[in-house]
């Protein structure tokens, strides 16, 4: 049941046909009873981590080598750079092929010859 906060509540309970004494025991047993804090519990002891046993040797072939893997992105760059500026080069020396445009009078000679 919710707390008794207001005196209309006290009224309401009196109207229902609630006793002073009823009321009263109402009101103490809504009281907050006292709490107890809550129980630290002690903390477990951490374990170890687990030690790896895997042999020195074993584990320096787990990791990559970092210095001929940028070595060889290195190297890849360059070539494509190279292979980049020659294609350029090619590409300028090309003749490039024009289209045959009618000339102006043919144009305007097309033009004329749709009208009709």
């Amino acid at each position: 049941m919710a707390a008794l906060q207001t005196l209309s509540d006290l009224a309401a309970l009196a109207r229902a046909g609630f006793k002073a004494s009823d009321i009263k025991e109402i009101m103490a047993a809504e009281q907050p009873k006292e709490e107890k804090p809550a129980e630290i519990l002690p903390k477990e002891e951490e374990q170890p981590a687990p030690v790896n046993s895997l042999p020195k040797e074993e584990k320096a072939e787990d990791v990559p080598d970092y210095k001929k893997m940028f070595e060889d992105e290195q190297a890849r760059a360059l070539k494509l750079e190279k292979d980049l500026a020659k294609a350029q080069k090619e590409n300028i020396t090309k003749p490039v092929k024009e289209e045959a445009k009618p000339s102006d009078q043919e144009a305007i000679n097309n033009i004329f010859l749709s009208l009709l």
